[in-house]
């Protein structure tokens, strides 16, 4: 069972990464294996799980400047 579902944005922000091919492949393969429809819901998902675990984050004055 994927870690990760498809879920609705309310609002968007068109980004562009550069990453190792590799890993690129993999997060392809493993999206279309979660039948996700692109590789956008993986890299959100990533992201949200990392800002959500990381504590010094959330305690440091930029976390708090957020709106």
């Amino acid at each position: 069972m994927p870690l990760i579902t498809e879920d609705k944005i309310k609002q968007t922000e068109k980004i562009r990464v550069e990453i190792d091919a590799n890993i690129y492949k993999e997060i392809q393969a493993y999206s279309e294996w979660a039948k996700l429809k692109g590789t956008d819901t993986f890299f959100e998902k990533s992201a949200l799980y990392i800002l959500a675990k990381d504590k010094k984050w959330k305690a440091s004055d930029e976390y708090s400047m957020i709106d």
